[in-house]
């Protein structure tokens, strides 16, 4: 997903050729360590983040919470992402998804509707 056009010109911040921000497993952008950016690209890490509102969430709570650290003068910590899987609707009574092992212990494929 490419970034807005403004985040190329943003003074003193790195952007990589689709305008996003890289971060730092802590969620700052690479150059200024008190800007901290959701990013599905993070450093040390050899996957990206999923396009999913489920990730943004995620990344977003640990963000709130390295920002309250930072005016704490706390040190930072490294988000840990987990992926849980995800639901896909498809109309009013049809689902189809994926979960990633956090009940049963492994991966499940679920799909089903409900009886109209």
């Amino acid at each position: 997903m490419k970034g807005a056009d403004i985040l190329r010109a943003l003074d003193g911040l790195e952007s990589n050729r689709i305008n996003q921000l890289p971060v730092l497993q802590t969620m700052q952008t690479t150059r200024a360590p008190a800007v901290f950016a959701i990013s599905r690209g993070r450093e040390g890490f050899d996957t990206p983040v999923p396009p999913r509102a489920q990730a943004a969430h995620r990344q977003a709570s640990h963000m709130i919470g390295q920002i309250d650290r930072l005016l704490a003068g706390k040190p930072m910590e490294p988000i840990v992402y987990r992926d849980f899987g995800s639901l896909v609707s498809r109309g009013r009574s049809s689902t189809v998804g994926s979960l990633m092992g956090f009940i049963v212990g492994k991966s499940m494929f679920i799909e089903g509707s409900l009886p109209g």
